[in-house]
């Protein structure tokens, strides 16, 4: 079954090899070459298509003076 990951970023293109190399920052045992037909163009899903996979916000911490406020756990993209 195929399985695909990213998005990630192009670095370079060799046109004479049909390969791109990849910025694999977290995958430091991949080599980072790929031929262009295993290589994909990234597209976020649509919502609205998929309703189950919404992730859902977290409820707002009320403080004692009746204030909402969020904590953020970790930063997913950077």
């Amino acid at each position: 079954m195929p399985h695909f990951d990213g998005p990630y970023t192009v670095i370079d293109v060799n046109e004479d090899h049909s390969t791109v190399t990849l910025n694999l920052p977290n995958s430091p045992n991949i080599f980072p070459v790929f031929h262009m037909s295993e290589v994909l163009p990234y597209s976020e899903s649509d919502i609205s298509l998929f309703p189950s996979c919404r992730m859902e916000e977290p409820p707002p911490i009320t403080t004692p003076d009746d204030n909402n406020e969020y904590f953020i756990d970790k930063i997913l993209n950077a």
